[in-house]
């Protein structure tokens, strides 16, 4: 009898697998989702290729679910032979951001059909989506220069910007095209002449711009040194122009009176004196001997007018009738004192000659 139950126990484990096959079955097999091509770019479209076997002893249908990152991108209807070739569908894919994308994909039999092992029915993968910004094929996470312009990312500050790699002063306009790098004010080439740095609004780093430091290169200085003058004091300068008109070509014609002349060097005296600063004419009197007609002759340098033939006649007729009356006055004075001698003498005399008798 136990004979007998160990060859019914070797016979069923001798039995064909398929014997005890479901009759639906289907599944994805490990590595069954894959792309048609990498690296994939953004804009461009790909094709999400799934494999479906189907393990069941009866020809199964049902439909496939496409997900990007849990968001359906579309539906495919499966249907898989049974025992026979594993079946291929695919789904069109336009992604539509940049970075790593979960691409899953789900079996679903149809109603009438009871699979019994559905965790088989699904499968994911990762797929990085990348950009070309220039269009060369190359990925813009790998390529060193990704706007195409010519200038490797690390040196340009607008790497995705093909028309601007940089803008120093920041006013949109590229730097191979800006007149004024630096927004200081000069132009490049002015700065290049005055060897100031055309990318430096401040080159000498005083605070003041390029074009309004007077010293560009000079951290020291910045504003133009003015020199001062000195203003003279109203009544100094007043006082110095009445003096210089009087004393200045004042000779008087012919006709002037003396008496104008003589009110203008009084004048040009006063103010001289009163002027601390400003000089006097030196004046030179020369007092001749007096002879019977005596004359005084006065020198002023530069402003003394001198006096006309009818006044010096005047003068003169003066002098003349003063020297003939101190004259005069002399000899009675002369006189005098020699009568006081004389009658001295004799007194003298006189008392001698009585001390004698």
């Amino acid at each position: 009898m136990k004979l007998h139950r160990w060859f019914f126990a070797l016979a069923i484990a001798l039995a064909p697998l398929s014997a005890y096959a479901a009759d639906y079955d289907i599944q994805i097999p490990s590595g069954g989702i894959t792309v048609d091509h990498t690296p994939i770019m953004l804009g461009q479209t790909a094709k999400i290729y799934v494999t479906v076997n189907n393990l069941g002893n009866k020809d199964t249908e049902g439909t496939s679910i496409f997900m990007d990152n849990g968001t359906n991108i579309g539906m495919k209807a499966i249907s898989a032979k049974a025992s026979g070739r594993p079946e291929e569908i695919w789904q069109i894919w336009k992604p539509t951001a940049v970075g790593s994308h979960i691409i899953k994909v789900k079996l679903v039999p149809d109603e009438s059909i009871f699979d019994p092992s559905p965790e088989n029915n699904e499968a994911q993968i990762t797929v990085f989506v990348d950009k070309d910004t220039d269009g060369d094929g190359i990925g813009d996470s790998v390529d060193p220069d990704i706007d195409g312009d010519g200038v490797p990312n690390a040196q340009d500050q607008f790497p995705t910007d093909p028309k601007m790699s940089k803008d120093t002063d920041g006013d949109g306009i590229d730097d191979s095209v800006d007149t004024d790098i630096d927004n200081d004010g000069l132009y490049n080439w002015e700065e290049r002449t005055i060897g100031t740095d055309p990318t430096k609004y401040d080159t000498d780093g005083d605070g003041y711009s390029d074009k309004e430091d007077a010293y560009p290169l000079d951290p020291k200085r910045w504003k133009k040194e003015v020199p001062v003058t000195q203003t003279p004091n109203n009544n100094q300068a007043g006082t110095a122009s009445v003096v210089t008109a009087v004393a200045t070509n004042q000779t008087p014609s012919a006709d002037s009176p003396t008496t104008d002349a003589t009110k203008d060097m009084k004048l040009a005296g006063d103010l001289s004196a009163s002027t601390s600063n400003l000089m006097a004419p030196s004046s030179t009197v020369e007092i001749l001997t007096p002879t019977s007609t005596q004359e005084v002759t006065t020198t002023e340098e530069n402003y003394l007018p001198t006096t006309t033939s009818q006044d010096n006649t005047k003068k003169t007729a003066t002098k003349e009738t003063k020297d003939g009356f101190w004259n005069l006055s002399t000899g009675l004075w002369g006189f005098a004192i020699f009568c006081g001698l004389i009658a001295g003498l004799f007194t003298w005399l006189a008392k001698r000659k009585s001390l004698g008798q």
